[in-house]
């Protein structure tokens, strides 16, 4: 279970939210609605303690342990991936070998050695349809927007975290590929992981939503 507890956040010494309560079990659905600048991404960067977003009040529990502050690769650690809205570019870092590295990070038990977890990788891309040559490269390099929100969901899978905080991953994505994206969430959320994903953007029912926010002046109102 991933809860926030009545939890106010600051960037640049502002409270763009105030109180927000949610919580998020495996093999559910929450998405986060609002419009562009209404702070969504402050709240998944407050989860994830990154981006310059600060929790000011309260708190977030995986499993009933707090997470509050601590460092994101601990973060990483107890099961949660983050998916960010812009998505950086880093040269002179493999994609494939990051990923493997923060496999391991995740599962530090595997015996998984990278020619084994990129087979099953592989085989995984194919059951969701995404090109797999998204990640051939060093990481996001020489992709569009749009792919570069693909390739994410790849690292999602190549990952494999309980939790999932997609940060407008439906956005400056064409409607083909929105599709795969939807697919994705749904399928994940078949396999038991909890997802919260953000966006501004009405998916109707293309995606099993179990519960919907709305963030609107700093508040998260419950909507469905």
């Amino acid at each position: 279970m991933l809860q926030i507890k009545n939890l106010k956040v600051k960037r640049d010494e502002d409270i763009v939210i105030k109180n927000a309560e949610l919580s998020l079990g495996v093999g559910e659905i929450v998405k986060i609605s609002g419009a562009n600048g209404s702070g969504k991404s402050s709240l998944m960067s407050s989860i994830f303690n990154v981006h310059g977003a600060e929790i000011e009040e309260g708190d977030v529990l995986v499993n009933g342990k707090s997470i509050r502050g601590i460092e994101g690769d601990e973060i990483a650690r107890q099961g949660i991936y983050y998916a960010v809205q812009h998505p950086p570019v880093v040269k002179g870092i493999k994609t494939v070998q990051f990923l493997y590295k923060a496999y391991k990070n995740f599962h530090p038990l595997s015996t998984d050695n990278i020619l084994v977890w990129r087979e099953r990788l592989e085989k995984r891309c194919l059951e969701y349809k995404l090109n797999i040559s998204l990640i051939n490269d060093e990481l996001n390099t020489n992709l569009s927007g749009g792919e570069k929100k693909l390739a994410q969901l790849i690292h999602a899978l190549a990952i494999d975290a309980n939790y999932l905080l997609l940060d407008e991953c439906d956005s400056g994505v064409d409607a083909e590929n929105r599709n795969l994206v939807y697919n994705f969430i749904n399928k994940q959320k078949e396999e038991g992981k909890g997802i919260i994903f953000t966006s501004h953007i009405d998916a109707g029912k293309q995606v099993s939503v179990d519960r919907e926010y709305i963030l609107e002046n700093k508040f998260l109102t419950k909507n469905k």
